[in-house]
């Protein structure tokens, strides 16, 4: 079906976070991050997950990467360590385990 797009924040100079709707207007809008590669990556099946996940971050600056293949940016691996970094160390096992297969 057809999406449209709703362009929700902007994370850094290249990056983005967007409401999806879908052809079915009675679903909530998908969250979906862009990356600096310009690929778009599933966050949350609605804005309601993805806040509860923003909460989890403690809001740290990027990271949505964390959620993609490329994984966080350097600088915002460096903020979680100090904000978060239990967070960190879930989203880094979960990597680890998506690499493995499993």
């Amino acid at each position: 079906g057809r999406s449209t797009p709703r362009f929700v924040r902007v994370v850094n100079a290249l990056t983005q976070v967007c409401l999806v709707y879908r052809a079915d207007r009675r679903a909530a809008p998908e969250v979906w991050f862009q990356d600096l590669a310009c690929g778009w990556h599933y966050l949350a099946p609605s804005f309601t997950c993805y806040f509860r996940l923003a909460v989890a971050h403690l809001g740290v600056r990027g990271w949505q990467g964390c959620y993609a293949p490329c994984g966080a940016d350097p600088v915002a691996r460096q903020w979680m360590r100090l904000y978060c970094p239990e967070r960190l160390h879930a989203n880094d096992r979960a990597a680890e385990a998506a690499e493995a297969g499993g």
